[in-house]
């Protein structure tokens, strides 16, 4: 090392050991202390800690501090004894500001939302994300990407997930909106998709008995005949790429077969099999069973289903799905589909049933609408016998033959994929708003432009792969599961207001094969694996019980007390340093006084 840089060196370090740069760097980060302190009681806790808190020039500030610390120790090097409280002090402010950093960047905060009854492993904390998903062959893979709140548009960003690299744009932002799901243009690979209404005569339309008034409404797509079709009792709709005739002879098994539809992909599992044993589906851990079969369901209160001789046929199954580590209930009929997961069950868009069955395949009236160049064709069969095969045209109304309605093709689209229609709302809930954003996403397949609505997921075909996006809250999975066993509230005598509730859950850990049962409730909170959870709240979800618990794992917190701990030691020993120096100081003093005393009176004996 040459002289020059040596000097430079010691001159940048005399620099950052200077104590102005201290005094600079506390009286700044008290007054920024002060300012968030105002600026969390206006705008909430959130707030502050994305702007000051979590932000970036803030780290800078703490790690400026440290720097300082450390080069005040270091240009006094070799230390001696008298340096101990010195040295001890600075080593516990250099580990107080690590705990403390270690905690912004490692440390977990957020909340479990559990029901009574029910399991989960998942952390949602603070903090927007888009959720990606999708399969690499039979791995799933995801990532989070941050974003801010609210989102800044326009906005690029770059992610990857399964070894592709993806751009993904924010074009536009709303705090809420109203969403309605509908089929909108795609791309050339797309099916194509119409717009149907079913129209009932109107005998007091002005223009004649003959025609019909205005009547319901519903987007039909060619061959998904699961999300984007019409069944009711004894009635069924949908458009197909082509018509199969019906033949009398059925091959299905004699309780039916279920289809299981994951990312667009069917997989046909017998309902005898399921009821055996666990079934797996696929490739990506989902997993069905059979617990409850029918023939003819009747739906009870609660939603449950008994069987009743005396109805007409209505089979159905109740069945247990494991998908993505989450456990649910699904009741499907083979009339009325997938209820649950057609309105918006967990794991409804991810993974739907429809129950095939002999005794209702061909039952009823079933139309069929097919494309043909030019127009469609429209297909009517009543009870597997084929009562009319027309060309239709987009605007002019069909009658069918077996119900006293028609059908008008109100508009069509050579190639359709499901979207939103987004408008914005101006009177809405401003305790419960509706987010959304419009984003285009640019992978290796191209670009697909479409909104995310607030923990709805889309899916986008830009990449090799599909991928599923997810508007929603960041998420953390807890290596450990915690089931509720069951939620307990106490309320004031006389009145509803809760005194105390409390959640008595079980810890299960299959890394240590590990069951633990604990019981939390306010100021008694859980202790495991470094996280800790405090019963915050509970919300009532009909008649079923939910806690909500907050949740939070701090790294720091070991080393911010070790450094506390130092911190009064060293201030200790400094003053134990300062005390000594002081009584030899005064030691000093009296000896010298007295002697100068001792050599005044000997003085004057001489003189005299």
């Amino acid at each position: 090392m040459t002289l020059a840089i040596r000097q430079h060196l010691t001159r940048l370090g005399r620099s950052l050991a200077s104590l102005r740069l201290a005094v600079v760097v506390l009286g700044t980060l008290a007054m920024v202390l002060a300012a968030a302190t105002i600026y969390e009681s206006k705008y909430g806790s959130p707030a502050a800690q994305r702007d000051i808190y979590q932000a970036a020039w803030f780290d800078l500030l703490l790690l400026l501090l440290g720097l300082n610390v450390v080069a005040s120790a270091v240009v006094r090097w070799p230390w001696s004894p008298k340096l101990a409280g010195f040295a001890i002090t600075h080593l516990a402010i250099l580990m107080i500001l690590g705990g403390c950093l270690s905690t912004r960047w490692l440390g977990v905060t957020g909340r479990v939302t559990i029901q009574e009854g029910g399991q989960e492993n998942t952390v949602i904390q603070d903090p927007w994300v888009i959720r990606a998903a999708g399969h690499d062959g039979a791995a799933l893979a995801e990532a989070q990407v941050p974003i801010q709140e609210p989102p800044r548009s326009p906005m690029k960003t770059h992610f990857s997930l399964a070894n592709q690299a993806y751009q993904l744009e924010i074009l536009r932002y709303l705090p809420d909106v109203e969403a309605k799901m509908q089929l909108v243009e795609g791309s050339p690979e797309d099916p194509a998709g119409i717009l149907v209404e079913i129209q009932q005569p109107d005998g007091s339309d002005p223009h004649g008995p003959g025609m019909h008034g205005p009547g319901m409404q519903h987007w039909l797509l060619v061959d998904d005949t699961t999300r984007w079709a019409l069944r009711s009792a004894g009635f069924s709709l949908f458009a197909a790429s082509h018509y199969t005739a019906p033949a009398a002879p059925t091959t299905l098994p004699a309780k039916g077969t279920l289809v299981v539809t994951i990312d667009g992909q069917d997989h046909d599992v017998g309902v005898e099999q399921a009821t055996a044993g666990p079934v797996a589906i696929g490739d990506g851990g989902t997993t069905l069973q059979v617990k409850e079969y029918y023939d003819r369901a009747v739906v009870m209160q609660k939603g449950k289903l008994r069987e009743d001789p005396d109805k007409p046929m209505n089979p159905a199954v109740v069945v247990e799905l494991t998908h993505d580590g989450k456990k649910e209930r699904r009741t499907v009929f083979a009339r009325f589909g997938d209820i649950r997961g057609m309105h918006g069950a967990s794991g409804g868009d991810a993974v739907r049933l429809s129950l095939r069955h002999s005794m209702v395949a061909d039952a009823g009236m079933k139309v069929v609408l097919v494309p043909q160049p030019g127009g469609w064709v429209l297909y009517e069969q009543k009870d597997a016998r084929l009562l009319q095969q027309i060309p239709v045209q987009p605007g002019t109304p069909v009658t069918l033959q077996g119900m006293p309605v028609s059908l008008v093709i109100s508009r069509q689209m050579p190639h359709a994929r499901p979207g939103y229609l987004v408008t914005e709302k101006k009177d809405g809930d401003p305790a419960n708003p509706q987010p959304a954003m419009e984003v285009q996403l640019t992978g290796p397949a191209g670009q697909q432009r479409d909104w995310l609505i607030w923990s709805q997921p889309a899916m986008f075909a830009a990449g090799k792969h599909a991928l599923q996006l997810t508007f929603q809250r960041k998420q953390v999975s807890l290596p450990f599961t915690l089931r509720l066993d069951r939620f307990e509230m106490e309320q004031y005598p006389g009145t509803n207001m809760p005194a105390m509730y409390r959640s008595r859950l079980k810890v299960l850990d299959e890394r240590q094969s590990e069951q633990r049962t604990a019981v939390i409730e306010m100021n008694k909170p859980l202790e495991y694996d470094g996280w800790s959870f405090f019963q915050s709240s509970y919300s009532l979800n009909g008649r079923q019980r939910v806690s909500i618990l907050s949740a939070s794992k701090d790294p720091g917190q070991p080393i911010v007390y070790w450094g506390s701990a130092m911190l009064i030691l060293g201030t200790v020993i400094i003053a134990i340093q300062r005390l000594k120096a002081q009584y030899r100081g005064a030691a000093k003093t009296a000896t010298t006084t007295a002697a100068r005393v001792t050599s005044k009176k000997t003085v004057g004996a001489d003189h005299a």
